[in-house]
């Protein structure tokens, strides 16, 4: 899957936290699904929550905050394009451990098209 492994690149890049202690972001995709139709042309998409993890974070949100809504914008631009699902597209929690260590969690929404036409060899004949 691309969108994660798109995500951790431009955290890395946008975040020094991120950056300096690579093993403090946990990234998984959660409450997945394939949805397709009986349509000829095998078209199908992957819809699925984007849940990622950064632990022992200790600086401001807003750095994380920027970066995946840059990310968002590129990636997954109706999250912010459509009313219906501004408010339920990215959402986070945050848990304080420590003064002033939390870990913080944020889902986004996620899909990305598939087209097994163009796989033909994945398809037993």
């Amino acid at each position: 899957m691309l969108k994660p492994d798109s995500l951790r690149a431009a955290l890395t890049a946008a975040v020094p936290y991120v950056a300096q202690n690579p093993d403090c972001l946990h990234i998984f995709i959660d409450e997945g699904a394939i949805v397709s139709t009986l349509a000829s042309s095998l078209l199908f998409e992957y819809q699925y929550t984007l849940n990622l993890v950064i632990t022992d974070y200790a600086d401001s949100a807003d750095p994380l905050v920027v970066a995946i809504l840059h990310w968002l914008r590129t990636h997954q631009p109706d999250i912010m394009a459509n009313p219906d699902k501004r408010d339920k597209g990215f959402t986070f929690e945050a848990d304080f451990l420590d003064n002033p260590m939390r870990d913080i969690q944020s889902q986004s929404a996620a899909d990305r098209k598939g087209d097994c036409a163009r796989r033909r060899r994945y398809i037993n004949r």
